[in-house]
């Protein structure tokens, strides 16, 4: 159940801790092995239930609160490195979506490194992910973050118009297809090649690539 979702709503369920956050893997697949998580948000309303993202991020975009839920899922994230390092578990790095509103905030960045210094995380175990249609708009920002050290991801490559030009001189670390290109990818011949190009032009240009949306064996 979902329903209309209120201004009211969402203050409520930042009162009530309602937004919970999830560690979604990474996998390397030559050796299976978990290399990395993605943060993800859920919103689960006591009454309403679970409230897909979908749903909730763009009207925290609209009533300009979706910065709060970045630092929110940023400082969620320095938390569990922390737990785990002190139980004595191994620590992966995370990566965390950044929004539009949180990078027009220069200032949002020292917030950033606040939240790593009192947690005593490694800022080598923060992977920061901005959406392509990003990447060049707030380009000073960007270069600010890689400047403080944070390695930094491009978010669902190849929905944007990013040029090929650009992209070998954007200060980014890893490059994640967007799943798209995974749709019908075992009938499509056309898909396999062009998924290969894509990846092959990423390692030429001394990239990490990350692959979204895999479920099944077929489609590595």
């Amino acid at each position: 159940m979902q329903g209309y979702v209120t201004k009211k709503d969402i203050l409520i369920a930042f009162e009530k801790n309602e937004f919970k956050t999830y560690i979604q893997p990474k996998y390397n697949i030559y050796t299976k092995e978990v290399i990395g998580g993605e943060a993800l948000v859920r919103w689960f309303h006591e009454k309403k239930g679970r409230i897909n993202s979908e749903i909730f991020i763009p009207i925290l975009e609209k009533l300009k609160l979706v910065d709060r839920v970045d630092l929110f899922i940023f400082e969620e994230v320095c938390k569990s490195l922390s737990t785990w390092k002190k139980q004595g578990l191994k620590t992966i790095p995370i990566s965390v979506n950044l929004s539009k509103m949180t990078l027009n905030d220069l200032g949002n960045i020292s917030k950033l490194k606040n939240i790593l210094y009192k947690y005593e995380i490694p800022i080598e175990l923060i992977e920061l992910e901005i959406t392509e249609s990003l990447m060049s708009v707030n380009i000073e920002v960007i270069n600010k973050i890689k400047a403080e050290g944070f390695k930094l991801a491009m978010d669902d490559f190849g929905k944007g118009y990013s040029s090929l030009a650009n992209l070998k001189n954007l200060p980014i670390d890893v490059m994640k297809i967007d799943k798209e290109f995974l749709v019908d990818l075992e009938e499509n011949e056309k898909g396999k090649v062009i998924l290969k190009a894509i990846v092959d032009l990423i390692h030429i240009i001394k990239k990490e690539v990350v692959i979204e949306g895999v479920e099944n064996e077929q489609q590595l």
